[in-house]
């Protein structure tokens, strides 16, 4: 501490010339206040640039990760449904290939034969053959290939932000 006060005391009062004129001024205080002056300008500079540049620093950064990453995050949605899309016909193919099994099964028997034969219009020798007009016949209830199935609340929100399903 002494060797501080030492030089305070040493630089408390100098002697400027100019010229003809000499002046005493007081060093340390002049400069002291220099130097508060200019710690108070920095630290208010720092704390404008601080609170205005984070923020905007941070948001521009959000924003290109979200440009870079949309294309490829694009394509895997993409990919994505589409797979979902071709497992669910694939369901289908694979019952209605269960299906046409049981039916040539079913056909390949005798009664499946006779069946067949009396569709057509045949009888079998001792029957007689009638034939029934206006009788409304059974149809099957056939689901459509494309029918909606249920999906998760978040394909529809994901398909808009993705374009999924939109031509191009």
């Amino acid at each position: 501490m002494r060797k501080t006060n030492l030089k305070r005391s040493t630089m408390t009062s100098r002697t400027a010339t100019m010229g003809t004129a000499t002046q005493t001024v007081d060093v340390s205080s002049a400069h002291a206040a220099a130097i508060r002056d200019a710690a108070t300008t920095m630290k208010r500079e720092r704390a404008i640039r601080s609170f205005s540049l984070r923020p905007l620093l941070v948001a521009l950064g959000i924003v290109a990760a979200i440009v870079a990453l949309y294309g490829p995050l694009r394509d895997m949605y993409v990919a994505w449904r589409t797979g979902m899309e071709l497992e669910a016909r694939y369901e289908q193919v694979v019952a209605e290939n269960s299906e046409l099994k049981q039916n040539i099964d079913y056909l390949m028997t005798r009664e499946g034969i006779e069946d067949t034969a009396r569709t057509m219009g045949y009888v079998s020798p001792g029957e007689t053959a009638v034939v029934v007009r206006g009788a409304p016949e059974e149809a099957e209830p056939e689901s459509e290939p494309g029918a909606a199935e249920e999906l998760p609340w978040y394909i529809g929100p994901l398909d808009v932000i993705f374009s999924y399903g939109e031509s191009a």
